[in-house]
């Protein structure tokens, strides 16, 4: 069966909302052994791709995702993910009235590659390690 437009913005507005889960549970492994300016990268190297991946597609979800790149701890990007929880009816009904149906299968399916491999916490934990290696 065919998913509707509505359950294609719920997709990409539930996958988005688990990298944020993944994220922080990342961030947890890793905050204590780095700080500031390193976290802040960390966010950046995480959030850029998922910005690109659901570009245009839900109004209002880029804003959260751009707090997100400047998130540099668990209590930043918690609330960041916080309010796209509170916001997650309004995303998806946007997203489902604005985007095309061509635009939200892709976007679904970019972000469901990005939440299965390079954005499971496990692969986020590497990446944060990664960066902060001189």
């Amino acid at each position: 069966m065919e998913k509707t437009e509505r359950e294609l913005a719920d997709d990409c507005v539930n996958a988005v909302g688990q990298i944020l889960s993944n994220y922080q549970a990342a961030l947890h492994l890793f905050e204590d052994a780095v700080r500031g300016e390193q976290l802040a990268s960390g966010a950046h190297a995480v959030f850029a791709p998922v910005r690109d991946a659901c570009a245009g597609v839900a109004p209002g979800l880029d804003e959260l995702l751009e707090e997100s790149m400047r998130a540099a701890d668990r209590n930043a990007v918690a609330a960041t993910h916080s309010r796209l929880i509170t916001r997650q009816a309004g995303l998806v009904a946007a997203a489902a009235a604005s985007a095309d149906r061509s635009a939200l299968a892709a976007a679904a399916g970019r972000l469901a590659d990005l939440e299965r491999g390079s954005h499971s916490a496990g692969a986020l934990f590497q990446l944060l390690l990664s960066s902060a290696r001189p």
